[in-house]
Parts: C-alpha cells; structure tokens; sequence
C-alpha cells in the first residue's frame, strides 16, 4: 500500500521584515503629525495670549482716558510723555495713542485715517475743514497701537475708537 504523505499547513509565526518595516513608517508618519499639530496648538495658544493681553492693556488706556475731563483728553494725551507707555505683560510691550492729526499737533477734521472713520465733523458744525479742532471737539477719534516682540516676531495691534461727549466710548 502506498504511503499517504499529509501536508498541513503551519500558520505563519510573526511578521516578515517588510510588514514591519512598513508598520514602522506609517506609525512613524502618524507620529510626526500629531508632532506638527501639537507643537502649532501650542504656538496659536501663545499668540491668542498676547493678543489677548494687548487688548486690555488698551482696555485698561481707553477707560484711563475716560477718567479724565472730556476737554484735556486730548491736550493731555497728546503730549509727548503721555502719548506712549510701556505694556509690561507683553515682551518689549509698547502702547501708542494716535490721534488724527494730518501731520500736525493739532486735532484734525480732514486727517483721512479711514480707520479713525476720517474725514469727519469732530466738532459737531456741520462742516469738515482744516482748522484745529484741538478746543472745541465734541468726538474724539483715536487709536490705540500695541506693539510688542512675540516668539514668531515682531507683532502689533490697533484699536480704533472714540470718545464722545457725555457718551463715554
């Protein structure tokens, strides 16, 4: 009688080289992603902070502003000493005030800052010119510049606004 000869199949035992190897570089690719997402969560939280510190550092101007009397505001904060101050929360934090002047020391109508909602009737006659407005305003447009050095660079921010009499802001 002749011989049967039985041939069982063994499962495989592990993984050849080229599985691993592929295992490797696709746990690798996912790795470096999440690698690249966090390190960018980190970098936008940053930013969102030190926005978030130049804007009440102008909140904390603006409500300063509004504690003096509504006609020195701009005789006041106009003047070189308290025209700039330092944001001490932000790296080299610099606050500016600028007010529209078109290129003089006085209170200007005609100034053109869009921003500032420029040309307009700052006095309440009716009338946009080019005379001072310095002593008769009865809106005060300005902003507030925020500059500082971020860890992605030089950054800044403005806030445009406006005082009014017996309005506030």
């Amino acid at each position: 009688m002749p011989k049967v000869v039985s041939l069982t199949v063994c499962p495989p035992r592990g993984m050849t080289l080229l599985e691993i190897a592929c295992a490797m570089a696709l746990l690798t690719v996912g790795l470096l992603g999440l690698l690249q997402v966090t390190t960018t969560t980190f970098l936008v939280n940053d930013i969102n902070r030190e926005e978030s510190l130049a804007l009440e550092a102008a909140r904390l101007k603006i409500t300063e502003m509004q504690t003096v009397a509504f006609d020195s505001v701009f005789a006041t904060y106009n003047a070189t000493a308290n025209r700039t101050f330092t944001v001490s929360s932000l790296s080299n934090g610099l606050g500016t005030i600028v007010f529209p002047k078109n290129g003089t020391t006085d209170l200007r109508e005609d100034d053109g800052t869009k921003d500032l909602g420029l040309p307009h009737d700052l006095n309440g006659d009716g009338v946009i010119d080019a005379n001072s407005h310095s002593l008769d305003y009865e809106n005060l447009p300005f902003k507030i510049q925020i500059s500082w050095t971020s860890l992605t660079g030089q950054r800044s921010l403005s806030f445009p606004t406006m005082l009014g009499r017996g309005s506030g802001i």
